[in-house]
C-alpha cells in the first residue's frame, strides 16, 4: 500500500493550518516514504508526484478553492494508494481516502465564510461517506462530528495540533514604549475581539491592544467600532506577519488574549504559553481541553470574570503559579508527539503501512 500525502492547500503565507500540515508532512515523509502532492512551499522528502500550481492555496484568491478542486480533480491516483490530507480539502472523484477536519466552525457560523459553509453543508459530507477514516485535532470536534455526521467514533482519530518550543521559547525581543495585550488572529467575528473593546476600561490606562489579522470585513468593523469607542490610539493592527516576527510579538507582549466563541483547539494560546506568556482565554470546551488551568478562562460576557483575568495578568505571582501548568499542557502538544499519533492512526486505518521500513531523520 502506497500512501499519497496531500498538501496542496498550502498558500503563500500559512497559518495553523498550514503549520499542522508541515508537521505532517514531515513526519509521514520520515516514515513511510510517501508519494508527495506538494503545495507551494518546499515539500518533504518523498517522491512528488505533482506540484500545485500558484494561486490554489488557502488564502490565495477568493476562487482559490475552486481552483484547487477542480485541479485535484485532474489527478490521477490509483486505487492502490491511501490519501491523507492534513487538512478537508478532499481530492474529489478519490473514495477511500482521509481528511483532517480541524473544526466545523463554517456551520456554527455560516455567514463569516459562504463558500466553506456551502463546502461543509453540502460537499463535504458526501466525500465523508466515502472516507476510510476522518482525523480531527481535539475530543471537542471529534464529538461535533460524531453528532453532526452520525460517524461511529471508532472512525475518527485525534491527532491534535503542535508548538515547536524550540522556536517559540522565551527569549528577548524588542523593546515597547507601552505594554501591550496581543490577539493573534481576528480574522472573523467568531474570534469576538469586539468583546476586548468592549471592556477596555479594564486595561485601556495600562495597556495597548496590537491586533495580528489580515484586512477582513471584520477587521475593518473593529476598526470603526474601536474609532466610536474613543480607542483608535490604543489599538495597533498587523496584517500578516512572518514567523520571525509574530515571535516577537509574543516574547513582548503582556499576555495574549484569546476569546473566541468556538474553537477546534486554538493554536495561539500554546505558541504564548511557549514564550513564557500569560494567555486570557475564553471559557469554551475547546480551551477546557487544550489549556486547562494553564491559562486564564473568562465568562464570555461576565465583567466580573475579565477583571479577575486582567488583575491576575497584572500579578507576578499568580503568573509564576501558572508555568509549571504550561509546561505541562506544552509537554502533550510537541511536534514529536503529533508525529507518533498520526503514524499510529494510519497503521490502525491501513494495517499493510507496517510493511514500510522507518527511517531517521
Amino acid at each position: 500500500m502506497k500512501l499519497v500525502v496531500n498538501l496542496s492547500s498550502q498558500g503563500r503565507n500559512p497559518t495553523g493550518l498550514g503549520a499542522f500540515s508541515s508537521i505532517c508532512g514531515d513526519a509521514l515523509s520520515h516514515r513511510f516514504q510517501p508519494d508527495i502532492i506538494a503545495g507551494r512551499d518546499d515539500p518533504p522528502a518523498g517522491t512528488v508526484i505533482a506540484r500545485a500550481p500558484e494561486g490554489i492555496g488557502i488564502g490565495d484568491s477568493r476562487l482559490a478553492s475552486l481552483r484547487r478542486a477542480r485541479w485535484l480533480r485532474s489527478l490521477q491516483i490509483g486505487s492502490e494508494r491511501l490519501v491523507y490530507s492534513p487538512t478537508h480539502h478532499a481530492i474529489p472523484g478519490v473514495s477511500g481516502q482521509i481528511i483532517t477536519i480541524h473544526d466545523l466552525i463554517p456551520l456554527r457560523f455560516p455567514t463569516q465564510q459562504v463558500k466553506q459553509y456551502l463546502y461543509f453543508r453540502h460537499w463535504l459530507p458526501r466525500i465523508l461517506q466515502s472516507c476510510r477514516a476522518v482525523f480531527t485535532v481535539s475530543e471537542t470536534t471529534k464529538q461535533d462530528i460524531e453528532q453532526r455526521w452520525h460517524i461511529p467514533g471508532e472512525r475518527i482519530f485525534v491527532v491534535p495540533n503542535a508548538v515547536d518550543k524550540g522556536f517559540f521559547s522565551p527569549g528577548d525581543a524588542p523593546g515597547t514604549a507601552q505594554p501591550y495585550l496581543l490577539v493573534v488572529g481576528a480574522t472573523f467575528p467568531h474570534k469576538n475581539i469586539a468583546e476586548i473593546l468592549r471592556h477596555a476600561q479594564l486595561w485601556a490606562t495600562e495597556f495597548r491592544l496590537v491586533v495580528v489579522a489580515p484586512r477582513t470585513a471584520y477587521r475593518q468593523q473593529l476598526a470603526r467600532l474601536a474609532s466610536r469607542m474613543h480607542l483608535a490610539e490604543k489599538i495597533t493592527f498587523y496584517d500578516y506577519v512572518p514567523k520571525n516576527e509574530l515571535r516577537d510579538l509574543y516574547r513582548a507582549c503582556s499576555a495574549l488574549i484569546y476569546p473566541s466563541l468556538w474553537e477546534g483547539f486554538g493554536i495561539p494560546p500554546l505558541e504564548a504559553m511557549a514564550c513564557g506568556k500569560p494567555v486570557i482565554a475564553s471559557d469554551i470546551p475547546a480551551h477546557r481541553e487544550v489549556l486547562g488551568n494553564a491559562a486564564y478562562l473568562v465568562q464570555l460576557g461576565d465583567p466580573a470574570s475579565w477583571s479577575g483575568a486582567f488583575r491576575s495578568v497584572r500579578s507576578h505571582e499568580a503568573n509564576r503559579d501558572k508555568i509549571a501548568t504550561m509546561a505541562e499542557v506544552l509537554a502533550r502538544y510537541t511536534p514529536e508527539k503529533t508525529a507518533a499519533k498520526l503514524c499510529d492512526a494510519l497503521v490502525d486505518v491501513e494495517p499493510k503501512l507496517r510493511q514500510h521500513p522507518r527511517r531517521h531523520s
